[in-house]
């Protein structure tokens, strides 16, 4: 990654004709919003595929897999891999694995059914992070799930960019103001 050019954060979402989720849009939507905070829109870079293929996934990660920091997936899934769209409908965690090997990933984010049958294999691909959902529970909806993380990502970026530019107005006036000072 170039210092010009932003992290990614793809975010893919696949819906099935046969089995609709129907909060989805409304989690992409919620997701979006969160991230598209001005302050973040300067330090990343957004990328959501209107279809996530098998195809459209290997050509987002040769696109952008050496700034992909975050990978976010909702959609049905199981232990074996993640559900898509198209001709091969699935893609299997050890394919989703060797595509993270070589990139700065910091964070893949499963939300389908029983995913936590891929963290193990994501980890010993280098993914420091892995965030996977037990079994479906009709109990619990989707949104629940996967909108606090990404709501308390967002607080703690907002955080630190004050925080950084806090530290810099305290450089700024620490080498204008205060070091002359101790030099007499």
């Amino acid at each position: 990654m170039t210092k010009n050019q932003k992290p990614v954060i793809l975010l893919a979402f696949t819906n099935s004709e046969v089995a609709k989720l129907p909060m989805l849009q409304q989690e992409l939507a919620a997701i979006e919003k969160l991230l598209r905070h001005p302050l973040l829109q300067k330090q990343i870079e957004i990328v959501t595929p209107k279809h996530t293929t098998n195809q459209n996934l290997n050509q987002k990660f040769a696109q952008y897999g050496n700034r992909m920091e975050v990978f976010h997936f909702s959609g049905h899934a199981d232990g074996g891999g993640i559900h898509t769209e198209g001709a091969k409908k699935y893609a299997y965690t050890e394919g989703l694995a060797a595509s993270f090997k070589n990139t700065p990933i910091k964070l893949v984010f499963l939300n389908g059914c029983a995913t936590y049958g891929q963290v193990q294999a994501l980890l010993d691909a280098g993914v420091p992070n892995v965030i996977a959902t037990p079994p479906y529970n009709p109990q619990q909806p989707t949104l629940e799930k996967t909108i606090p993380p990404w709501r308390f990502a967002n607080r703690i970026w907002r955080m630190f960019t004050f925080l950084q530019k806090t530290m810099l107005k305290l450089l700024n006036y620490f080498s204008w103001h205060i070091r002359p000072m101790l030099l007499h």
